[in-house]
C-alpha cells in the first residue's frame, strides 16, 4: 500500500510567514532578502512536544528542526504559488507553470539590540527557474553540494519525523 503524503506539521504552521517573505523576495527579485526567524518559544516547544517533534533537535543534514519547517514552508509555497511575476494566492499552480527557483542561505544565530534572545539570519533569492535555473546551479553550486546530486542529502518518509498517513 502507498503511503500518502502529507506535509511537515512545522512548516504548515509558516506558511503565512513564508508567503510574507516570498512576497518580499519578488519584490527584490534576483537579489538577497533577508530575515531573522526566532527560535521557538516555550509555547512552541510545548506544541512540538505535544505533536512528538523536538522542534531544536537537528535533523540528518545538520540542520535544526525548526529552521527546516520555515525553509519547507518556503520552498512549498514558491513551488505551489508562484508565478513568474509573484504569488498566486488562489490556486495552486501546475508544475509547468511555474517560473522561479529558490535559493536559500541559513546564517548564524544574531542577537540586536532590544531581542530577547539571538535569531537564525535567513537569506533567499529567487531566479529563473526551468533550464535557467538549472544552468545557474551548473554555474554557481558546486556538483556536492547539489540536493539531487548528494544520495545521503534526500529525503524519504523513513526520515520523518511526523505521521504519515
Amino acid at each position: 500500500m502507498a503511503m500518502e503524503f502529507q506535509r511537515d506539521p512545522v512548516s504548515v504552521q509558516f506558511d503565512p510567514a513564508a508567503r510574507r517573505f516570498l512576497a518580499r523576495a519578488y519584490a527584490n527579485e534576483g537579489a538577497w532578502t533577508g530575515t531573522y526567524l526566532a527560535r521557538p518559544d516555550t509555547s512552541w516547544r510545548a506544541w512540538g512536544l505535544f505533536h512528538g517533534l523536538d522542534l531544536e533537535a537537528r535533523d540528518p543534514w545538520g540542520e535544526i528542526r525548526w529552521v527546516r519547517g520555515f525553509k519547507r514552508a518556503c520552498y512549498w509555497n514558491l513551488a505551489h504559488y508562484g508565478y513568474a511575476g509573484g504569488l498566486g494566492a488562489a490556486r495552486r499552480i501546475s508544475k509547468d507553470a511555474r517560473a522561479r527557483a529558490l535559493v536559500w542561505e541559513t546564517g548564524q544565530l544574531v542577537l540586536k539590540a532590544g531581542w530577547p534572545a539571538r535569531r537564525y539570519a535567513i537569506r533567499i533569492r529567487l531566479v529563473p527557474g526551468g533550464q535557467a535555473s538549472e544552468a545557474w546551479v551548473e554555474r554557481n553550486v558546486p556538483r556536492d553540494q547539489r540536493y539531487t546530486e548528494t544520495a545521503a542529502a534526500r529525503s524519504d518518509n523513513e526520515r520523518r519525523d511526523w505521521a504519515v498517513a
